[in-house]
């Protein structure tokens, strides 16, 4: 499992702890397909975008869920799901689906 790190002010990074000197920055991964946004991508980069979204969305959403868990224990405010970039790794899941064929 990949561990979140990050605030308000630096989007997260990912730190894979099986390859702790591997550190994906969320922001740099969003500004790279914000800029293919009107790209054609092969079925194969599809498919390899969709399975990247897809993991990093299921590991953000489990570090979301831990974070609200402990600030409720805490009787603290839950962290806000753009804190953990869940609709940005939404929004560019749907970016990289291919169109809808013309009826």
């Amino acid at each position: 499992m990949a561990l979140w790190a990050g605030d308000r002010t630096h989007r997260s990074a990912i730190v894979a702890p099986n390859c702790p000197s591997l550190i994906v920055s969320a922001t740099a991964a969003f500004t790279i397909l914000e800029s293919m946004e009107h790209a054609v991508f092969t079925p194969i980069d599809r498919e390899i975008l969709e399975q990247g979204l897809s993991a990093l969305l299921r590991e953000r959403s489990i570090a979301y869920e831990i974070a609200a868990k402990v600030a409720g224990e805490r009787g603290l405010d839950r962290p806000n799901v753009h804190d953990f970039g869940l609709p940005d790794i939404l929004r560019l899941s749907r970016t990289i689906r291919p169109p809808a064929p013309d009826k």
